[in-house]
């Protein structure tokens, strides 16, 4: 299978392709009946609160279940050790509202929330389009709102009480933490534009039992990288070829904020990353892969984005015909588009998505890579300097292997 080619240099770039046994003859008498599993629940008691300059704020989550997903690292034996590499805890009003997501990381205090959101309005999709929207009472500017609005989780020293796991447990595979009243220490800070906001924490607990992972790859070490615009190379040339650092000039926005400009240098800091220029017309199946791919590099943050530069049409348009010069006459990407891009390909939610607003990157010299294909995509080392871009000058689309194999070099890399 070979790529697409965009119809110009210039203006091409990705989109993509990733027990039950009856006993017979046991004795006249049946075994007795297994006791039924005791069902895993989480369920969220008290309230955050916080004060806005419309007034206080009070988002109550009492008897709400909470959705956990946990790993911990697996101890090779019953005397070893291992600590939670990853929590992550949603929860929502019954409705729907309030819809909370945090995410927790290593650290030397026990489980630090790296990042999250909080929505003050969340938009019901269908067929990409916003066919509702659920607004959490109290939050500043929401009873006029139109669209999605997501306060982001600023990372702070805000840690979770998950003890790491002792002997006889570490080494469980699948490890069910009972009896659990997990509570946040220190305030949620959040913010959406220019607005920030300080929630009190104290009154919330999430009480009750949850499953967590056994994972012998885990990384206990030092928890979430250090990462964002400070960690990329200031003396590095920007461009679009191996050697060179990606472009951070062109600032491309948020599918879930569309008007907060995004800096690709906030990638920067990772062990490895790798930004997609997706074009939504190539139609294939690349995104579904993600976390496939990051799968292979257990205990290493491989930093993911993903570029919306052009829908299910296509944006450059030849102007005069015949005259081989294209210009970005078509629609820009939408923000609507771009969540339902997200959707339908299953995207993880760490993962960052971005639209191309302005049609910035369909210009001679704004790309993200040299490549002339569509799919096309760019991996970088920690500071920002691109390792391999794919496809190939043959045009051959990638296959998985060669993905993980653009990582490596990436994690080889000096």
């Amino acid at each position: 299978m070979t790529a697409k080619e965009g119809p110009v240099a210039a203006s091409n770039r990705c989109a993509w392709p990733v027990l039950f046994a009856l006993c017979a003859g046991c004795g006249s008498e049946a075994p007795p009946a297994a006791p039924a599993p005791a069902e895993v629940k989480l369920v969220a008691k008290g309230a955050i609160t916080a004060t806005a300059a419309t007034g206080p704020i009070s988002i109550d989550y009492s008897g709400v279940k909470v959705a956990v997903a946990a790993t911990h690292r697996l101890a090779s034996d019953a005397k070893g050790y291992g600590c939670f590499t990853k929590v992550t805890l949603a929860v929502e009003k019954a409705d729907g509202s309030c819809r909370m997501e945090l995410v927790f990381s290593p650290s030397t205090s026990g489980p630090k929330l790296t990042s999250g959101k909080l929505y003050a309005v969340k938009a019901q999709m269908s067929d990409g389009q916003i066919v509702g929207l659920v607004k959490c009472g109290g939050m500043p500017d929401v009873d006029k709102a139109t669209k999605e609005r997501v306060f982001e989780v600023i990372e702070g020293n805000t840690t979770l009480n998950l003890q790491p796991l002792g002997p006889g447990k570490a080494n469980q595979k699948l490890y069910k933490a009972t009896g659990q009243k997990l509570q946040l220490s220190g305030n949620l800070d959040v913010k959406n534009l220019g607005t920030k906001l300080s929630f009190a924490t104290a009154a919330l607990s999430f009480e009750g039992s949850f499953e967590s992972i056994g994972d012998p790859a885990g990384d206990c070490g030092g928890g979430a990288p250090k990462t964002g615009s400070a960690q990329c190379d200031k003396a590095g040339k920007p461009g679009e070829n191996p050697g060179e650092t990606f472009r951070r000039e062109t600032r491309p926005f948020r599918c879930d904020a569309e008007t907060e400009e995004y800096d690709l240098g906030e990638l920067c800091g990772n062990d490895a990353i790798w930004i997609i220029d997706w074009r939504n017309w190539a139609k294939n199946s690349l995104l579904k892969s993600i976390d496939g791919v990051r799968g292979a590099f257990k205990g290493k943050s491989i930093g993911v984005a993903v570029v919306v530069v052009e829908g299910n049409t296509k944006i450059p348009v030849e102007d005069p015909p015949g005259s081989g010069t294209f210009k970005p006459l078509g629609p820009a990407p939408a923000a609507t588009e771009c969540q339902a891009i997200a959707t339908e390909n299953k995207v993880p939610q760490d993962v960052i998505m971005l639209f191309d607003k302005e049609k910035q990157l369909t210009y001679q010299g704004k790309k993200l890579t040299n490549s002339k294909f569509i799919p096309a995509m760019l991996f970088a080392k920690p500071d920002g300097t691109i390792v391999k871009i794919l496809p190939e000058t043959d045009g051959k689309e990638p296959q998985l292997s060669d993905i993980t194999g653009a990582i490596q070099m990436v994690l080889d890399a000096p």
